[in-house]
């Protein structure tokens, strides 16, 4: 995903710049890409924070409870991320945050299934 913010933003400059458009904010196609990375690392580690404080600080909490705190940290997540969309974006904050919520919950629920399927195909689950 870093990858391909650096691309857009890249191509995005080079077509103002071949339209001999002016581009001003100080935004770097190197800068927008780290900043994708680092955000998709930090986003990306919150269904796994409660595990891994579970391990950490041996609380020996149950599987769906960690996995019901997972997808509820998961969906507060996405729902600050739509609303700091809908703030920068200033569009109605309530939709974005629904929306990128709802887009957020089926690329998860897609991802555990996609796992669930080659765990049963490499025979392990």
């Amino acid at each position: 995903m870093g990858a391909s913010s650096y691309l857009a933003g890249k191509s995005e400059r080079d077509l103002k710049k071949s339209k001999d458009e002016n581009h001003d904010g100080g935004e770097t196609p190197l800068g927008d890409g780290l900043a994708t990375f680092a955000a998709f690392i930090l986003v990306g580690f919150v269904p796994v924070i409660i595990y891994v404080l579970d391990a950490a600080l041996n609380l020996s909490v149950d599987a769906t409870t960690l996995f019901a705190i997972s997808c509820f940290m998961t969906g507060a997540t996405f729902m600050a991320i739509g609303i700091v969309k809908g703030q920068t974006t200033k569009t109605n904050q309530l939709r974005s945050a629904v929306e990128t919520l709802a887009l957020g919950s089926i690329a998860a629920v897609l991802a555990y299934v996609l796992g669930d399927v080659l765990a049963q195909a490499l025979g392990t689950k």
